[in-house]
């Protein structure tokens, strides 16, 4: 089981978690990757995943434990395969007095850069769709929606780029004077209203795999809840 050191507070470490079956879990930090593969042989009987902090500089190696060992790789990116599934939330925002139209940008600095995307992002602890959908889109882009609901799932896995997501697509509308600002630059490289049945270049997946289907999306009248 493997999670971000930076989750943690502890950015120059990393964070590796050992378990048999389903026995407890005891959580280490390690400061490189020599500890690491020091911590995990001294335990023959037990599995471990060892993810690096993105700042150690650390050259690509396998985790060299005894064979009871998963074998995860480290990388100077920091990712590792196969890690958990992950829950991003995707919104369709549309805009009183335009109809037929969705608010995208082209990705920048992450996995999918180039592609174009909707507002949107991870699902925080605790959090429901609609508020994750809320918050996003005003963090992103300043738009306060009106109302919001659920509209779709898709199923991203993206082999690739080492992620699988559930991404959980939010319809939401959004009054006529309201026009999006670019607030996380870099993430971004501009917001602009495309109408759905002519997205522009290529699309981040979970936007392709909603736009391929049958989905219709709906007018911003018919949004009543």
């Amino acid at each position: 089981v493997v999670d971000w050191a930076g989750q943690t507070g502890r950015t120059k470490n990393c964070k590796v978690l050992l378990g048999v079956n389903r026995a407890p879990f005891e959580t280490l930090f390690l400061d490189s990757v020599a500890d690491a593969q020091r911590r995990t042989s001294e335990r023959p009987k037990k599995r471990a995943r060892v993810l690096a902090s993105t700042d150690l500089g650390l050259p690509e190696v396998t985790c060299p434990g005894p064979p009871a060992c998963c074998g995860t790789v480290l990388t100077t990116k920091g990712q590792v395969g196969p890690g958990p599934v992950k829950v991003g939330v995707g919104v369709m925002i549309l805009q009183e007095g335009r109809d037929g139209y969705v608010l995208v940008s082209r990705r920048k600095g992450s996995h999918g850069a180039g592609k174009h995307q909707l507002p949107g992002g991870h699902l925080e602890f605790g959090e429901t769709w609609e508020e994750c959908a809320i918050r996003e889109t005003m963090e992103e882009t300043g738009i306060e929606l009106k109302k919001c609901y659920f509209a779709a799932v898709t199923n991203d896995y993206m082999p690739e780029e080492g992620k699988h997501y559930i991404t959980i697509m939010m319809v939401g509308t959004c009054a006529a004077s309201q026009e999006p600002q670019l607030l996380e630059p870099n993430k971004s490289d501009g917001w602009s209203w495309e109408p759905w049945g002519k997205l522009p270049g290529e699309l981040f997946h979970p936007l392709q795999k909603l736009h391929a289907s049958n989905f219709k999306l709906p007018l911003p009248a018919s949004i009543t809840a």
